[in-house]
């Protein structure tokens, strides 16, 4: 999941899913963005060399980070607010 205009993998509004061994690089905004109550599970990926953040989770969102490497990202590699 590569080169992307905004971002790799975006979950929301109550969205549920596995991402599991994927590599997501070179996303404009963001690898992985998870907001609005979505909760997915996010397993065993490579989310590299974005142009953004690794990973962005706000607006009630949860789920399960595990296992992830997350690696030159010119932003946060990972961010959790409220």
């Amino acid at each position: 999941i590569y080169n992307c205009k905004t971002t790799g993998v975006l979950v929301r509004n109550n969205g549920r899913g596995t991402f599991e061994e994927n590599d997501i690089w070179g996303n404009a905004i963001a690898g992985v963005i998870v907001h609005d109550k979505g909760a997915p599970t996010v397993r065993n990926n490579k989310i590299r060399n974005g142009q953004g953040k690794g990973v962005d989770m706000y607006d009630s969102a949860a789920g399960v980070l595990e296992g992830n490497e997350i690696f030159k990202n010119a932003m946060d590699g990972v961010i959790i607010q409220t």
